[in-house]
């Protein structure tokens, strides 16, 4: 798993690449600190277009990241899914949790 960050305004657009796997927790965990090391933010957008793979440690950490993100008061959006990652998210029915936005 690959990051980038886009920041618009007040909302930090992070635009990740590859697979999101367990194997991947601590590239996460990166994206996770430099995500609360920003400033002047009020949401976070997860852009998975580009993400070909989500496995159950995925949306574990998806959940992670919207718990640190309410802990910060920002709003977490997932978005840009699509294939198999629209259908672990949906299966997991997390959608109550934190938006999801199909691409």
């Amino acid at each position: 798993m690959e990051f980038v960050f886009n920041k618009k305004e007040r909302t930090v657009e992070a635009v990740l690449h590859g697979s999101v796997t367990f194997n991947d927790h601590q590239r996460f965990r990166e994206m996770l600190l430099a995500l609360a090391a920003l400033k002047d933010t009020d949401a976070i957008e997860i852009n998975m277009h580009a993400v070909d793979f989500l496995d159950s440690a995925g949306i574990g950490m998806l959940i992670i990241a919207n718990d640190e993100a309410q802990g910060r008061n920002q709003k977490l959006v997932v978005c840009g899914v699509r294939d198999q990652v629209k259908m672990a998210l949906d299966v997991a029915d997390i959608q109550s949790l934190f938006e999801v936005r199909e691409a």
